[in-house]
């Protein structure tokens, strides 16, 4: 449903759809760099942290001189005038100091958070589409309205893994605000799949010899369970009745009564939805799961292809007889 009203409101509206598809990817790309370099500065200054000593504190400054006081044992400043630390300021110092706690790892720990949202940001990039000229423009709109609320929400995130001091009440604030703007993220996510589902493409390869079942996720086959006439696809299917979209992964495969994950592509987010239909369901997602048999006759190579209609298996000779795509390039 989505992609069929997608493509009649671009050939209706098109050239009036571009302008603002270019507005709003020039705006993500302005988050994703305001992301990664803020992201990159918290590493610095935990690193920073780490090499020199630097811990969080209270800190006071005198109202008569503008001395520091650092120390919430102390009444006064270096002048001698009164100051007054937050209340338990002292009693938190004096346990601290009593047990030998040492704050060693919240710099590395910073830092790593970090690093984190670096890396989450670049994947959300990808996953939006920002940087993808060719994408149609409300893919290109949904996606660049999807990762400004996801950059929202890295943004937040990194407030409450930064090194400075925000108080614990502030790092709970940050992180509310990062789950505030996850949902709207995923929700345009889903929304640029559906207005420009990705084309078929080849995941991997099984076959079954006499004596043993190959498979291969990708880069090296493997041999992965003894010999059977029985090989089922453990499929996980999500879909949204709303947007009128689905997604299927897979993330088993099952041999003769043993199972064993898939380990190429969309196994993991497969066995992740698995795992929590329920959070998914919340958000008006339906998850469903089921074991497909495959045909797998012996000596001959099965293709494990993903596309738009989800995830089929074909054999060379379906190929041949025009049944299939040829995918693997």
């Amino acid at each position: 449903m989505i992609p069929t009203a997608a493509r009649a409101v671009e050939r209706l509206f098109g050239g009036a759809l571009l302008p603002a598809a270019g507005s709003l990817r020039l705006a993500a790309l302005a988050s994703l760099g305001l992301v990664v370099i803020l992201a990159i500065a918290g590493i610095v200054r935990a690193v920073a942290a780490r090499r020199y000593g630097w811990e969080t504190g209270s800190l006071v400054r005198c109202r008569s001189c503008a001395r520091p006081v650092a120390d919430p044992a102390l009444v006064e400043c270096p002048e001698g005038h009164p100051v007054r630390f937050p209340p338990g300021a002292a009693a938190r110092e004096m346990r601290r100091q009593a047990a030998g706690t040492r704050r060693d790892w919240v710099a590395p720990a910073a830092a790593a958070g970090c690093a984190a949202i670096v890396a989450l940001a670049l994947v959300s990039a990808r996953a939006f589409r920002i940087a993808d000229s060719a994408a149609p423009p409300l893919a290109a709109i949904a996606g660049a309205a999807g990762f400004l609320f996801s950059a929202g929400a890295l943004l937040a995130a990194l407030r409450a893994v930064s090194p400075g001091v925000h108080g614990a009440f502030g790092r709970l604030l940050a992180c509310g605000g990062a789950a505030v703007a996850v949902a709207p993220a995923l929700f345009f996510l889903v929304l640029t799949r559906a207005a420009d589902p990705p084309g078929p493409r080849t995941l991997g390869s099984l076959w079954r010899t006499p004596s043993a079942l190959y498979v291969s996720d990708g880069g090296k086959a493997r041999r992965s369970a003894p010999p059977a006439e029985a090989v089922e696809a453990d499929v996980v299917s999500v879909g949204s009745p709303l947007l009128g979209s689905s997604w299927e992964g897979l993330a088993h495969l099952r041999a003769g009564g043993q199972a064993f994950p898939w380990r190429g592509r969309s196994g993991s987010a497969a066995r992740s939805f698995a795992s929590v239909p329920r959070l998914l369901t919340a958000f008006g997602f339906s998850v469903t799961r089921s074991w497909r048999p495959i045909a797998a006759p012996v000596n001959e190579r099965i293709w494990i292809v993903s596309g738009p209609g989800g995830i089929a298996f074909t054999t060379a000779s379906e190929r041949e007889e025009g049944k299939a795509p040829d995918l693997r390039k």
